[in-house]
Formats: C-alpha cells, sequence, structure tokens
C-alpha cells in the first residue's frame, strides 16, 4: 500500500511500504480500547512507551503535515515524549506526556 508515511502496521495485514517512515511493530504498546460516547469515538491511546509517540512527520507544515487537530479535536503536536520537541505521534490520537511524578501516589494507597 501507497502512503503519505509516517504509519505503522503490524505486518499480519496489508503490505505497507517500509522504509525511513513507516514502521513495522510487533507491539505499538497501546492502551485498552476506551470508548467516548461524548466525542462518538473508541481509541487505543499509546502508552507512555509506546514507539508511536512523537514519531509522526517532523514537518509541521506543508502536505505531508499532521492535521492540527486528532481523532479528539485535541490539538497537535504535543511534546508526547517529554524531550522537549514537539512532533506528531502516528495515528489519530496525540498523547500527552505525564511525567511519572505527576502520578506517583495519585491514588492514595502508598
Amino acid at each position: 500500500m501507497s502512503s503519505d508515511h509516517f504509519n505503522a502496521t503490524d505486518g499480519a495485514g496489508c503490505f505497507l511500504e517500509l522504509g525511513t517512515s513507516n514502521v513495522e511493530l510487533d507491539d505499538p504498546l497501546l492502551g485498552n480500547l476506551v470508548v467516548d460516547p461524548a466525542s462518538w469515538s473508541a481509541f487505543h491511546q499509546p502508552d507512555a512507551a509506546s514507539p508511536l509517540r512523537d514519531a509522526g512527520n517532523p514537518l509541521n507544515v506543508g502536505i505531508t503535515a499532521c492535521l492540527g487537530t486528532d481523532q479528539l479535536n485535541a490539538e497537535r503536536p504535543t511534546d508526547g515524549d517529554g524531550d522537549g520537541n514537539a512532533r506528531c505521534d502516528i495515528g489519530a490520537i496525540e498523547a500527552a506526556f505525564v511525567p511519572l511524578g505527576d502520578n506517583l501516589f495519585g491514588d492514595g494507597f502508598e
């Protein structure tokens, strides 16, 4: 399949031109399916260690740039991996970076 690049596949379905921007992953490290009735949307959020985070097109302008919002109408690109550089994620959902310290002891059981 031809694409505008910056896509991921598990290799089990259609053939995707692999190269410097299209990738084949055994495990994209996605979270559980989330169904959001407010946005009429179902999606898998990339986990914190997902290789999809900040792996989209590094250019924020032009015909191959990612859209300005994701499937949930959240602004993109954002810095999803905490390296200080905003870059689109591969996929329809833009995952925000959440530092570990912000979640530590968050459930009150520690």
